[in-house]
């Protein structure tokens, strides 16, 4: 697995593969599963959720993982502690990292730095994540992931700047 920072990162296959695999996983909910077991997710959130955070912490816990929160107050990001050296340390004990922060320009030192998968879990300048739960119900509800129209109404914000891309 690799990084996850921004849908443009991503091919439409990639896309398709990702929503046909949330598809099966969502069928599964009931049944167990130990796709992640063993391994050790953290969950870095600068910024507090109730959404991401709860998805994240249960699909972790559906697929057999284990999954570590760490809030603001206990890594001071940037400010008690360097970007780079959380990266660093996480990389060492854990599998995979899921970052929520303020800055994009965090999210790229922080994946730079990594040594594990990192994904964007929203900066102020993106929200795959949410782009990419958006996609699956477009495709629940329409049957395609293209040659549809999308109107959004609101702010010109993280989840705008994504849909767009």
């Amino acid at each position: 697995m690799r990084n996850f920072l921004s849908i443009r990162n991503l091919s439409v296959k990639e896309i398709e593969n990702l929503i046909n695999m949330a598809l099966e996983l969502k069928k599964a909910r009931k049944i167990l599963r130990d796709d992640l077991k063993g391994k050790h997710i953290v969950l870095v959130f600068e910024k507090p959720s109730l959404r991401t955070r709860l998805s994240f912490e249960i699909a972790v816990k559906e697929l057999g993982g284990n999954h570590y929160f760490l809030g603001q107050q206990e890594i001071g990001l940037g400010k008690r502690e360097a970007i780079k050296d959380v990266a660093r340390v996480i990389s060492r004990y854990a599998h995979c990292v899921v970052l929520r922060t303020f800055s994009q320009h965090s999210l790229l030192e922080f994946a730079n730095n990594s040594q594990i998968p990192v994904i964007n879990a929203l900066t102020d300048s993106e929200h795959p994540c949410q782009v990419m739960s958006d996609i699956l119900t477009i495709y629940e509800k329409i049957g395609k992931i293209s040659d549809f129209k999308l109107a959004y109404i609101g702010d010109g914000n993280n989840v705008c700047n994504s849909l767009i891309q």
